[in-house]
């Protein structure tokens, strides 16, 4: 009798064994299957986002609100994002309008005519013309001006590369793929403080392999929630630094592959490079900030033999003769939240470049190389 006892535990015990272990097999299947579909459904999307803005993918609303609609995961690990080609954003009644090549201004190939000077402008947010129309920012002003004095017959074209939150090494990388396609006769690349740190986005990394959470107890939340699962397009916000002030800038503190992009090193890096393009091309450079560069970075660009030009000068003697005690929160500036430079900012940004130009031979320099007499004043 005892014998039978236990035979008939020891059978439901086998049988809670067998149950629980194809519970546990069964759940893991279902998590496997979950992450698969997860991580095609995620290529599907982050694909589909490269293809946003060519000629056999047609946009069918390609007026957006917000600038992470108007970006794209890019195919570069140094790029990290850009914008999509042919679309634009409104924002405060003022229009952004990206061309068939991703760039911000009108449309040019890649080949130029003979009786064509080019600039490529790189930078960020600033060269871009965030809290300004389409013929406001500087670069658009610039060639106006070239464009008035420019010897007969010839013509200025600008293309404007720069992309709201890049940092000096997405530029250069920029500059290298897109920019160079474009044969400039000189570079300009725009100088803000935050160039040294990480842009405004960085890659998703996503772990299908992490056993820290459940696609697929996330997948019954959200539907208990009536929620879906995070459209994924392959970015997420870059980690801010330790105080909370802006994007980390410490190589130390950032994932492995962000390393060689932030930081002097990394600056200068760059910066070396583009003085090598600018050589084996035969296109002058400008460093152009509107303030100030801080003295290690000038004394690391007088190194590379790299011009300098800042436009801390001239906005102090305008703010001093229109009795503007603070740049910030001026007539200079977007808004008192934004501190961008206004339609009046980029005029006055323009006229320095253009002044520069002139005074400093580079202009001449350039007719001269393309065998152009000298042009009209």
């Amino acid at each position: 009798m005892q014998n039978d006892s236990l035979g008939a535990a020891h059978h439901w015990l086998l049988n809670i064994c067998i149950a629980f272990f194809s519970t546990v097999i069964s759940l893991g299947l279902i998590e496997v299957a979950f992450r698969i579909v997860a991580y095609y459904d995620d290529m599907r999307t982050q694909h589909a986002f490269l293809n946003l803005g060519k000629a056999d993918n047609v946009i069918p609303e390609n007026m957006f609100t917000t600038f992470r609609q108007l970006i794209r995961l890019s195919e570069s690990q140094h790029i990290i994002y850009e914008l999509i080609p042919n679309t634009s954003l409104s924002v405060r009644n003022k229009l952004y309008t990206m061309n068939a090549h991703g760039f911000r201004g009108p449309d040019y190939s890649s080949p130029k005519s003979k009786r064509v000077f080019r600039i490529v402008g790189l930078g960020d947010s600033l060269m871009w013309g965030w809290g300004v129309s389409n013929d406001e920012y500087y670069l658009s002003l610039l060639s106006q001006h070239l464009n008035r004095s420019s010897p007969d017959g010839y013509s200025w074209e600008i293309i404007n590369t720069a992309v709201p939150g890049y940092n000096t090494v997405m530029e250069v990388e920029t500059f290298k793929e897109k920019g160079l396609l474009y044969h400039p006769d000189l570079v300009i690349i725009d100088y803000v403080s935050n160039d040294l740190s990480l842009p405004n986005f960085i890659r998703k990394e996503e772990n299908y392999f992490s056993l820290q959470r459940s696609l697929a107890v996330e997948f019954f939340l959200s539907r208990l929630n009536q929620r879906h699962r995070n459209f994924n397009d392959g970015l997420i916000d870059a980690p801010l630094d330790a105080f909370g002030q802006g994007f980390e800038s410490d190589p130390s503190r950032v994932p492995a592959q962000y390393k060689d992009m932030i930081g002097p090193h990394a600056y200068r890096a760059a910066m070396a490079e583009l003085r090598a393009l600018s050589v084996n091309h035969s296109f002058p450079v400008i460093i152009f900030t509107h303030w100030y560069m801080q003295d290690f970075l000038k004394d690391m660009l007088r190194d590379l033999d790299l011009p300098i030009l800042e436009a801390g000068d001239v906005l102090k003697e305008y703010m001093s003769k229109h009795g503007i005690k603070e740049y910030v929160r001026s007539p200079l500036t977007v808004s008192n939240e934004d501190p961008h430079p206004s339609a009046l900012g980029h005029t006055i940004l323009a006229g320095i470049l253009y002044d520069y130009l002139k005074d400093s031979g580079i202009l001449s320099q350039i007719y001269t190389r393309r065998g152009v007499g000298s042009a009209s004043e």
